[in-house]
This record gives structure tokens, C-alpha cells and sequence, in this order.
């Protein structure tokens, strides 16, 4: 039986390390799906940047789902072999939805500054005639801000990129880790 010695932080062993980073691609992928309504609900992107934004996060809703086979199934040569496997696909498609970013503001979005809906502290985030008493029946705009086309674009690319590396990078650990405790049921460390 092989038992573990690397560590990960040098303080915990690399099993918990694998587990918390499980955690982090959870949270990273429900931020992405919370994206997906900000980008629904602002009218100036065009549809087919949610539509294919949308085929990005399926994607990594694979990859989710696949981590969250890992961390709800027993402990075995078989849940483990899906951990690699799952990584990659997350690291594929934060990569993916960096670069559809790239593409689609520099090549297809027509404005010369990124619209971007906001919200203000105790605000519904939609404008309204104070006047009118009954101004849920009017047709409800949502305020937006304006951002420059690099900013907004190093602003939402930069979280995908080191996502993806971090992905990639656990994918060989986790890989070789998966290699070393295969004949194993259960994997110490």
C-alpha cells in the first residue's frame, strides 16, 4: 500500500487539498451561473454571446458534476479516476470562456464602451418615476454603467485564466496522485 507524503500548503495532506479545491471549482462554477443571468438581463450583449456563454458553462457543469460524483461517492479506484477528468474539462472551459470574451468584445460587439447593468446599495437596480405610485405596471429599465472595452475585458478574463491555470495544475497532481493510490479502495493522504 502506498501512503502519501506530500502535502498540500505544507500543512495538509494532498487528499484534503483535493477536496477544498473540489469545493473552490463548486463555488467558481454556481459564480458562472450567476453570471449567466447578469449577462441574460443586460440588453445591449447580443444573444449569441449568452447562447454560446451558456454552452461554456454547460460545459463546466460537467466538470462540476463530475467533481461532486467524486465528493459524494465512496471512496474508490473508480470515484477517484473522475477527479483528473474533471479538472481538465474545467480548465478547458475556463480557457474556452476567456477567450469567447476576447472575441466577442473586440470582434462583435458593436458599442465603443461595455455597458454594464449596476446596482446601488438599497436600490433595485431599476429605474423608476418617483412620482408614479404604481410604477411596477410601467416597464421597469435597468441602470447601467460604462467601462472601456480593455478594462472590462482584463476585468473578466483574468478570473477564467488563472481559474484554468490553477485547473491545469491540479489536473497533473491530481493525476499522478490517482496513479499512485489505484490499487487501492480507499486513498490515505
Amino acid at each position: 500500500d502506498y501512503v502519501e507524503k506530500r502535502q498540500f500548503c505544507y500543512c495538509f495532506s494532498l487528499k484534503c487539498g483535493i477536496i477544498t479545491l473540489g469545493i473552490l471549482l463548486l463555488i467558481d462554477f454556481f459564480l458562472e451561473v450567476v453570471n449567466l443571468f447578469y449577462i441574460a438581463d443586460n440588453e445591449y450583449f447580443e444573444a449569441i454571446y449568452l447562447y454560446i456563454y451558456i454552452a461554456l458553462v454547460v460545459l463546466f457543469a460537467v466538470s462540476a458534476g463530475l467533481f461532486f460524483y467524486y465528493l459524494v461517492a465512496k471512496d474508490s479506484p473508480s470515484s477517484r479516476a473522475v477527479i483528473p477528468w474533471a479538472l481538465l474539462i474545467a480548465a478547458i472551459a475556463n480557457f474556452l470562456i476567456a477567450i469567447w470574451i476576447i472575441v466577442y468584445f473586440t470582434s462583435i460587439y458593436p458599442h465603443d464602451k461595455v455597458y454594464v447593468s449596476r446596482v446601488e446599495k438599497g436600490d433595485s437596480g431599476y429605474e423608476h418615476d418617483d412620482e408614479d405610485d404604481d410604477y411596477s405596471a410601467k416597464k421597469k429599465k435597468p441602470k447601467y454603467s460604462k467601462q472601456s472595452k480593455p478594462n472590462y475585458i482584463i476585468a473578466k478574463v483574468l478570473t477564467p485564466i488563472i481559474n484554468g491555470l490553477a485547473y491545469l495544475l491540479f489536473f497533473c497532481v491530481t493525476r499522478d496522485w490517482v496513479k499512485r493510490h489505484e490499487n487501492q479502495q480507499r486513498a490515505h493522504g
